[in-house]
């Protein structure tokens, strides 16, 4: 791993840690779920105001367990041609990750329970008891923690990309709207798989540069299992299947005439993104992947803010 001599301040080693190249795609998840319930006429500035900052913790959260859980493992010891990862560069001790990431936890679990403090007095049925939002709550910081971590960790054995699809997607998504008080109808459903499988294919982006040498230490993603070509065969069928649920969406948040423009764009970009993944197969391209992770990233968020921007026009 390409790393600078000495560590830079302690402030750029969090920022580092905090990848905020990936951040995009929790802010996504939020917007999603936002315009899923404006459909249903349901919106609250302060439910949307935590959720954002409930589900952008609890990412960075991710993050560092991501990285505390690979550096102690030794697995990104050996990465050059990918980021720096903070504590596998020496950048900061263990003991030191351990604090930020108590610290971020922490910040994640209060902005949670203020979150469900706001929402449930304006919800009813099941959605207006605390129970089953602080189990998802639990389990969605368990899924950060024990991705990399613990004794086990699921991202070694390949289920990574199955726990992106749902926290990001049908917790993040479905979940928000129901926060603000919206039913689980078929566009919120399809709004939910589409970014959840957007946010695999992210991931996938992530463990296809990396095979070889997760692969070397234990990691089984399933860019590992699957092997190079079943890996890209595999982030087509994301993308593909991605694309059939917006189709979904479309059809019930934006009039007919704008479908074909929806298209265009979605077309042109996967041609794009596509000709990228193949140059990235070359070993002279293989930091192509870097930049396909940035683009397919702020992709979700700019598509999920066109929607926003679309549906405000139509309403005005």
């Amino acid at each position: 791993m390409n790393t600078p001599a000495t560590p830079p301040g302690f402030w750029r080693v969090i920022l580092t840690a905090l990848r905020p190249r990936t951040l995009p795609l929790s802010l996504a998840t939020v917007l999603a779920a936002t315009l899923t319930a404006a459909l249903q006429g349901r919106f609250h500035i302060g439910v949307f105001a935590l959720l954002l900052s409930t589900t952008l913790l609890l990412q960075i959260f991710c993050n560092l367990a991501n990285d505390y859980g690979d550096g102690m493992r030794g697995t990104d010891r050996d990465r050059s041609d990918a980021p720096v990862r903070v504590l596998a560069a020496q950048w900061i001790t263990p003991a030191a990750m351990r604090r930020v990431l108590w610290v971020s936890g922490s910040l994640c679990a209060l902005s949670g329970l203020w979150l469900l403090h706001t929402a449930l007095p304006h919800l009813s049925g099941l959605a207006a008891h605390w129970w089953p939002w602080l189990a998802a709550g639990t389990a969605a910081l368990a899924a950060a923690w024990f991705y990399t971590g613990g004794r086990r960790p699921y991202g070694y054995a390949g289920w990574g990309d199955v726990a992106v699809w749902l926290f990001f997607g049908w917790v993040g998504v479905l979940g928000g709207a129901l926060l603000f008080g919206a039913q689980a109808d078929l566009p919120a459903a399809a709004a939910a798989n589409a970014v959840g499988l957007w946010c695999a294919a992210v991931l996938n982006i992530n463990n296809l540069r990396d095979r070889e040498n997760d692969a070397a230490n234990g990691k089984h993603t399933l860019a590992v299992r699957l092997g190079a070509r079943g890996g890209l065969i595999y982030h087509v069928l994301l993308l593909l299947l991605a694309a059939a649920s917006w189709a979904v969406w479309l059809a019930h948040a934006l009039p007919a005439w704008l479908w074909p423009l929806t298209a265009v764009a979605l077309t042109v970009f996967y041609r794009r993104h596509a000709a990228s993944i193949a140059r990235a197969q070359q070993p002279a391209g293989r930091t192509e992947y870097n930049r396909q992770l940035a683009s397919l990233s702020r992709f979700v968020l700019l598509w999920v803010m066109g929607h926003g921007a679309a549906m405000i026009a139509i309403s005005i």
